[in-house]
């Protein structure tokens, strides 16, 4: 008897609620099932629905929970996860086109997705082609953590089905044994965006979080240091040495711009500065709009140290970065920023330290001192100092002014406490002549505790708190 000839498989999928699964909440999971000549193999579409939210016969989710627009991406992904199967079917020679084998490839399981799906490629593909035009600090923890995922696999592939719970836990441990724990939350995040983008987990259409779980132990830093405006006036009045007077301009400048950056103060040129109009014109934030802000006399003071008859309107205003800072690429101009920023940050240092004050402060503690007394002088109205800052929400400048009101916020519960338990001590009608008259604090108890309030001095009061 010959040998029968090959037949092609033709391969069903469908989309199916396992409504014998329900969870607690009520959610079922959709699964993707693969038929290929009789023969079915499933894979979990990463979704859990409730039931009236899916149409079995279009194989759609239904808006009936959720708005149109986020039913309609997540459909989208549906109908990819579908294309990935027909693609993983093609993929395959036609003697091992077979359910389970699409399932294996479509998981990362056969040996030519494990190559397909190799993480560290993944990481190079997609720094080479998303990244790479990037800003330059969101640029470098992206090139460390892929440098360090490489340090500590090596040279051979690495797939995303062998990147196991046990995998990622020794990679943790490895990588808290090299860098702190802030750090390493910071390549964590960085290799999980990068792997996401590139599609490096082909069992899953939906955003995958490898290093969900993982605990790490806490960073504690050293508290932010807010300066109050008598440190303020030590600061700005003290007389200094030439390096010692530059890093103090600057951090003055920074607070006189209503809290701006160093790296814009670093960067501002004299044809930013109108001393004629008496505005400071500057880009305040990456790609937002340009921000005057009037110059008041103690910024006129700090700029006219530094301006001269000769200087040109591209010159810089602080000299603190190379005249060509603006001709250099996004790279050098990160490398020049950050070595600027390292010697304020030193001259600073030293400076507070000779004054007597607090030892922790940063050029960006200019701008958190900036939030503190705005808010302060305006109440405790905080969207003022959002506006002030330039924050798009004012729960970004919650941030900057919670850790450090305290006591603004103990006197604030006083006050109610205050009203409640002291109700005010209200005076006879028949006294409102004496009212002006010269008054002396006395002490009467009444009914187990002791209030104060002026008395005039023709009252007279007798043993016990009575009043004649």
């Amino acid at each position: 008897m010959g040998k029968l000839p090959f037949v092609a498989s033709t391969m069903k999928l469908k989309l199916w609620l396992k409504l014998h699964k329900i969870n607690k909440a009520g959610k079922a999971p959709l699964s993707l099932r693969v038929t290929i000549q009789g023969k079915r193999a499933e894979l979990s579409a990463d979704l859990r629905l409730f039931p009236d939210e899916w149409d079995q016969l279009s194989e759609k989710i239904l808006p009936t929970r959720r708005s149109q627009a986020v039913v309609d991406k997540d459909n989208d992904l549906l109908e990819e996860f579908k294309a990935d199967a027909r693609q993983a079917r093609q993929a395959l020679i036609k003697q091992e086109r077979t359910a389970s084998n699409v399932v294996r490839e479509l998981r990362g399981e056969s040996p030519a997705a494990a190559a397909k799906y190799c993480l560290l490629a993944a990481t190079n593909q997609i720094l080479a082609t998303h990244y790479a035009t990037a800003n330059q600090c969101t640029l470098q923890p992206f090139r460390r953590a892929a440098a360090l995922l490489r340090q500590w696999h090596g040279n051979g592939p690495l797939s995303a089905f062998a990147f196991t719970e046990e995998k990622r836990d020794e990679f943790a441990h490895w990588l808290l044994r090299r860098v702190a724990p802030s750090s390493a939350r910071t390549y964590l995040s960085a290799l999980t965006a990068m792997w996401n983008r590139s599609k490096a987990w082909p069992h899953t259409n939906r955003t995958f979080h490898p290093f969900a779980g993982l605990r790490l132990p806490r960073h504690r830093g050293r508290p932010r240091t807010v300066l109050t405006k008598e440190q303020l006036r030590t600061l700005q009045e003290a007389p200094l040495s030439p390096q010692h007077s530059l890093a103090r301009d600057v951090y003055m400048s920074c607070f006189y711009l209503h809290g701006s950056r160093i790296s814009v103060v670093m960067q501002l040129r004299w044809q930013d500065v109108n001393f004629a109009m008496g505005y400071v014109c500057y880009q305040a934030m990456k790609g937002g709009p340009r921000k005057e802000v009037p110059i008041s006399t103690e910024l006129r003071t700090i700029l006219q140290r530094y301006y001269t008859a000769q200087a040109r309107p591209s010159e810089l205003v602080f000299p603190l970065l190379p005249a060509a800072f603006f001709s250099l690429s996004p790279a050098e101009r990160h490398v020049q920023n950050r070595a600027a920023n390292v010697r304020i940050l030193r001259r600073l240092y030293t400076l507070c330290k000779q004054l007597g004050l607090p030892e922790h402060v940063h050029p960006h503690t200019a701008r958190h001192t900036m939030a503190v007394l705005t808010v302060e002088a305006n109440k405790g109205d905080i969207r003022a100092a959002q506006h002030v800052l330039g924050h798009s929400t004012y729960r970004q400048t919650e941030r900057y002014v919670r850790p450090m009101m305290p006591k603004g916020v103990e006197s604030a519960a006083s006050v109610v406490y205050d009203s409640i338990m002291r109700p005010p001590v209200t005076f006879p009608a028949q006294d409102s002549a004496l009212r002006g008259a010269s008054c002396k604090q006395a002490q009467i108890e009444e009914m187990g505790r002791v209030i104060q309030f002026p008395i005039p001095t023709s009252w007279n009061i007798q043993q016990g708190g009575q009043l004649q």
